[in-house]
């Protein structure tokens, strides 16, 4: 199956994998630094790391997501902190940001296309 692409092609999709990854990870990063500041730099890019992992192998739909991945959260970050409140936040804010907003806007621009031209009835 990779046969069928150039090796370029196959690093330019790595590439972007890891672009993705480390916006996702900066924003846990930044999300936890500043909601528990307490926490060193190594526990909460590994705990990420740990969560990334898991949460991809976890079968969800995206609307219902939120509550497994605050359980996740949860799970992992009890080990570094007793602040479940403030991982429960930075969890719900990260995907509200990631996944609902983006949804609300692109619902939005779906509506407002016309998929069988004009419509008006005579």
């Amino acid at each position: 199956m990779l046969a069928r692409y150039k090796k370029l092609e196959l690093l330019k999709i790595l590439m972007f994998c890891l672009a993705r990854y480390l916006v996702f990870s900066t924003q846990y990063f930044v999300m936890f630094f500043w909601l528990i500041p307490g926490l060193h730099y190594a526990d909460i890019m590994m705990m990420v790391c740990i969560l990334f992992f898991v949460q991809s192998s976890l079968p969800s739909l995206d609307l219902f997501d939120i509550g497994i991945r605050s359980v996740t959260a949860l799970f992992f970050f009890k080990y570094i902190t007793d602040q479940n409140t403030a991982v429960v936040a930075c969890t719900a804010s990260i995907w509200l940001i990631n996944i609902i907003i983006p949804a609300i806007l692109g619902s939005y621009f779906v509506f407002k296309l016309n998929f069988f031209g004009n419509t008006q009835r005579t």
